[in-house]
């Protein structure tokens, strides 16, 4: 029985499949854009490329700093909720932010997109 690939982009660079995974996760929660970031806050990867992905990573550490933050965050192209999420371990550890969306689907893929980051990194 031959199984059928279920992901239609995918690519052998780190960096593009870490982008492709936000950008789908970010279309399907209706969030207007994806960050993972590091514990220096610097962007590792975007959905999109922009000035709010980097200031969204640079406050990510503090806003992640119990595990996860939910609430709006004054930016550059105005104020918008944002949800942020820690994973990985010590020293390790990274920032899934998720800007805007609705609230119950931006969740559900959050932990979506980072099962597939870590699949990704690992």
């Amino acid at each position: 029985m031959q199984r059928t690939e279920r992901r239609t982009s995918r690519s052998p660079n780190v960096t593009e499949a870490l982008r492709l995974q936000l950008r789908r996760s970010a279309h399907l929660s209706g969030a207007s854009s994806m960050v993972l970031a590091d514990d220096d806050g610097l962007v590792l990867a975007s959905s999109r490329n922009d000035a709010v992905a980097e200031e969204v990573a640079a406050v990510a550490r503090f806003l992640g700093s119990s595990g996860t933050h939910e609430g709006p965050l004054p930016s550059s192209a105005g104020p918008q909720h944002v949800s942020v999420h820690r994973f990985g371990r010590s020293p390790a550890r990274l920032y899934l932010c998720a800007l805007g969306g609705r609230a119950e689907v931006r969740a559900v893929e959050i932990h979506r997109a980072i099962r597939g980051i870590e699949r990704i990194l690992s």
